[in-house]
């Protein structure tokens, strides 16, 4: 399967490239750090990619963590190892692929509960690897905190959160509840 998605990607790039008349830049025929750091940096730079972080790992052992092109076209920053992208769900696909190869392995199996490698999960005992792969466990969207926010690192008053969010609060007295219970009173 491993074999398939890498002639899959490639497949898939070289035919985008001939079908918008762009010429293929020759990746590495093998694992070569520097032929393989020489071809991103090239095709980066020949195809006007903005920016991309790459890391590459070698039996548990990073041997390859760079940023190519710019992270910040105004000022022309470059990109680095560890520039945060905006990439919203993209890494969706790349956790299902990596579950299916540990599954195809024999590593764990899509139908175990969360709760077996995340046991102090929100109800990770009534799910399955599957049911999130599936996006059928029933987790809300936490938009906009799956993405880096620059609002998200400034102080906030509360009366500002409030309006930007477009709740409203209504004042609460204790006759609204049961003292016991704490159930709603009609009113």
């Amino acid at each position: 399967m491993r074999l398939m998605l890498s002639i899959a990607a490639l497949l898939l790039f070289a035919t985008f490239g001939r079908l918008f008349g762009q010429t293929m830049i020759e990746p590495p025929k093998n694992f070569d750090l520097e032929a393989i750091d020489n071809y991103i940096a090239k095709y980066v730079k020949e195809k006007g990619l903005v920016g991309l972080s790459v890391a590459i790992m070698r039996d548990g052992e990073t041997v390859l963590a760079k940023g190519y092109g710019l992270r910040q076209l105004e000022e022309r920053l470059p990109t680095k190892s560890n520039t945060t992208f905006c990439i919203g769900s993209v890494t969706k696909q790349f956790t299902c692929a990596c579950i299916l190869l540990l599954a195809e392995d024999g590593r764990l199996s899509a139908h175990d509960p969360v709760g077996k490698y995340f046991p102090h999960l929100t109800r990770a005992g009534d799910m399955t690897l599957l049911d999130l792969m599936n996006h059928t466990a029933g987790y809300p969207d936490y938009y906009p905190l799956d993405f880096v926010d620059r609002r998200l690192a400034q102080p906030v008053k509360f009366d500002a959160l409030l309006k930007d969010s477009g709740f409203t609060l209504h004042k609460v007295t204790a006759t609204d509840f049961h003292l016991s219970t704490f159930e709603a009173h009609p009113n």
